[in-house]
């Protein structure tokens, strides 16, 4: 019931009580939005208070506190809000393990929301971060980071210890040198001392915040190892959509699947206020209107039956007169919300609707007329009759005629006074009609520029990752080009290889001359050859012949063969 009182600014900001129906009110504002801020209260710098402070002087029109797994500074920020005039709903980050993936599931609440079966499991997964904690703390100290339990808790403040906490007290103690280095080292997913928490699967989270009533989002999926699986998994176990605008590269991937899926779009920055390159302000999310619209649509329709549910209850205590005074006082306010936002229905431009702009000015008009303008004819009417009735009577004083007749004119011309007001006034509600339509057009040719820039972009990232793939393949074959000598040493070794090959040719040649005298040499030196062994035959014939007659002797056969052998040796 107290956290009602919270709620009642965010009853008259988005809906209009008429009977059994809710009716969105919405208001011409900027159209940015932000659906994902930490403070305090989880792992973030600031206070509940000062990042809608934050959001608010962005510019953010629509906005929702998500810490992690706990909702105690949603009071704060909602009563922010109030006093900023935006429009802020609760929100929580759930934490949600499987077993190879670590994911968060974001749940958004309607005003006046409150579950004993969310707080009691949020609280099951605050004290198990406490021993996460001590268990990544156990790891950092084998690796001789000694870092004490207290530290941490006094870092975490109010918070549930988690691993920004404990990046941040090495930090301090100077084992690292950045918020980052502390997480690209040591504890990001999978790292040397990251920790599981407990094992709550994320179709039990997303189930919890469909039971009570709420909106389920898979925070940042590009950050899962597996997104595209992941995106797919939690689509069949009921989400209700993903995060797609946080920047320019996630836009396109993830806006793709989730069309494909038939999930809401929606966008944050993940605030922190941790001051690094990744930690966006507030606002500093391309959101688009048609998609924060599309939220807002399926928040109604989610919301409607519980926020008709909470004043049914109050309608039953008011009735029983438990709490009466306080109901009493709480549906009086929620009475005064709903007439008030009724009537500024009728006469608060609608962000969705343009062509309703001609309606609203003549309904203004008319709410002038017959406020103003039909009494003072009434009156004047009035006057004149009674003038005419002090005429008519012939024992009429003339004084109190020539006071009837100065009343009628003095009606008359607080008449006259009041159709110029009103012309005036449809002067001006003419200009702010085309002041809306310059604003319009403004906004239109706005997001046709930027539209036109993203274009443009994207040719010129395509294009510099053309370039940057042609540089790398010519760098490639310099260094394979500057592997050989220049064009210069290769001109004068060609030019060497020319002389040694001119001189090899001259020295062919006179080889060849050599070998040709050679062959004539040795020509002549077989014919000669040749007649010494006719020459030799013949005489060895002679002397077979003249020693035929001859005995066989020693000394005769010795003669002969000594003949012969040295014949032999002349040739």
């Amino acid at each position: 019931m107290k956290i009602l009182h919270v709620y009642i600014y965010n009853l008259d900001r988005i809906c209009g009580y008429q009977g059994d129906k809710f009716k969105m009110v919405p208001q011409q504002r900027k159209f940015m939005a932000d659906f994902h801020m930490h403070s305090t209260c989880s792992d973030g710098k600031l206070r509940p208070s000062h990042v809608i402070r934050e959001a608010a002087g962005n510019g953010v029109t629509y906005m929702s506190l998500t810490d992690h797994d706990t909702m105690a500074g949603t009071n704060e920020a909602l009563q922010t809000a109030q006093q900023l005039g935006v429009f802020a709903f609760p929100g929580v980050e759930i934490s949600a393990e499987v077993i190879s993936e670590n994911l968060h599931i974001l749940g958004y609440f309607p005003p006046g929301f409150e579950s004993e079966q969310l707080e009691t499991q949020l609280s099951k997964i605050r004290v198990a971060r406490y021993a996460r904690g001590k268990k990544m703390l156990e790891k950092l100290a084998h690796m001789g980071i000694k870092i004490e339990w207290k530290q941490v808790l006094e870092v975490a403040g109010e918070a549930a210890p988690g691993r920004p906490h404990i990046a941040q007290v090495m930090v301090n103690c100077g084992f690292v040198r950045t918020f980052r280095e502390a997480f690209d080292r040591y504890l990001h997913n999978d790292g040397p001392a990251y920790a599981q928490g407990q094992h709550y699967p994320p179709e039990q989270a997303i189930k919890l915040i469909k039971s009570i009533g709420g909106i389920s989002i898979l925070a940042h999926p590009w950050a899962c190892k597996d997104p595209m699986t992941v995106v797919r998994q939690v689509a069949k176990q009921g989400i209700d959509g993903i995060e797609v605008f946080h920047s320019i590269s996630t836009v396109e991937k993830y806006s793709a699947i989730a069309d494909e899926l038939g999930l809401l779009k929606s966008g944050g920055t993940d605030f922190h206020a941790y001051n690094t390159k990744n930690d966006n302000g507030p606002g500093a999310v391309l959101f688009s209107r048609a998609n924060v619209e599309a939220f807002l649509a399926h928040a109604k329709s989610v919301w409607e039956p519980q926020l008709r549910e909470t004043l049914n209850k109050i309608k039953i205590k008011l009735r029983s007169g438990v709490e009466s005074s306080v109901s009493l006082l709480i549906w009086k306010k929620l009475e005064e919300c709903a007439r008030a936002a009724i009537k500024s229905l009728d006469l608060t431009v609608s962000v969705s609707d343009s062509g309703h702009y001609h309606a609203i000015i003549r309904r203004r008009l008319l709410t002038r007329t017959s406020a103003i303008g039909k009494s003072g004819i009434k009156r004047c009417a009035d006057s004149m009759i009674t003038y005419l009735h002090t005429i008519a009577d012939e024992h009429a004083d003339a004084t109190k005629s020539k006071i009837e007749l100065d009343g009628a004119l003095w009606e008359i011309e607080q008449a006259e006074l009041e159709a110029s007001k009103t012309k005036i006034f449809g002067q001006t509600c003419k200009k702010e009609l085309q002041a809306y339509g310059d604003l319009h057009t403004t906004i239109d040719a706005s997001i046709d520029r930027v539209s036109k820039e993203i274009i443009q972009l994207k040719c010129a990232v395509r294009k510099e990752k053309t370039l940057r793939m042609y540089k790398e393949e010519y760098e490639t074959l310099a260094k394979l080009v500057n592997q050989y000598p220049s064009q210069k040493e290769t001109l004068r070794e060609v030019e060497r290889k020319k002389a040694r090959l001119v001189e090899a040719k001259q020295a062919l040649q006179s080889v060849d001359r050599k070998l040709e005298n050679r062959v004539k040499q040795f020509s002549l030196l077989l014919t000669t050859i040749q007649d010494l062994k006719c020459t030799l035959d013949e005489e060895v014939d002679e002397v077979i012949e003249e020693n035929q007659d001859v005995s066989s002797n020693e000394s005769g056969t010795e003669k002969t063969e000594e003949k012969i052998i040295g014949m032999v040796q002349a040739c």
